[in-house]
């Protein structure tokens, strides 16, 4: 017996959801967060590529990411999930001659960086953990991209 795609059963999303967020809780010490309807709205519209193991592993960075204890629309990561309802290819601005793909990435990541930063106050550590990268790693990307906190002149 073969079980269908996640993006076919999308009832079970937020049984899956709330099962996973109560496991990752725990597994912090965390307090019990909840899902707000918008996150939940998100969570039902996305096509779940990857399937439950996606899903599963968006809810273990929501978590950690949550800055309360309810798990907001903007504490869903990766980005493909925001995006994937409320932009559509339209209004992705590629220029009349195209855009490199490298760039595309960079500025992705660039952004990715600095969210991680400002959940975490600027402290580069913590923002290194939630990214799942090495500190050092991390203060590399920060030089390259010259990025600076807020408090930097």
């Amino acid at each position: 017996m073969s079980l269908p795609p996640l993006r076919e059963r999308k009832d079970d999303i937020p049984l899956l959801a709330e099962h996973f967020i109560s496991q990752f809780c725990d597994e912090n010490d965390s307090p019990l967060c909840t899902l707000d309807q918008g996150a939940l709205r998100v969570l039902m519209e996305y096509n779940w590529p990857g399937n439950v193991r996606e899903l599963e592993n968006v809810m273990e960075r929501s978590v950690v990411l949550a800055s309360e204890e309810r798990i907001l629309r903007e504490d869903l990561f990766p980005q493909e999930l925001l995006e994937s309802t409320s932009m559509n290819i339209r209004q992705l601005d590629l220029g009349k001659n195209g855009t490199s793909l490298k760039d595309l990435v960079l500025e992705f990541e660039k952004n990715l960086i600095i969210t991680a930063l400002k959940k975490t106050e600027w402290n580069q550590k913590n923002a290194a953990a939630l990214l799942r990268v090495n500190p050092t790693t991390l203060h590399e990307k920060l030089k390259r991209m010259k990025i600076k906190g807020p408090q930097s002149g």
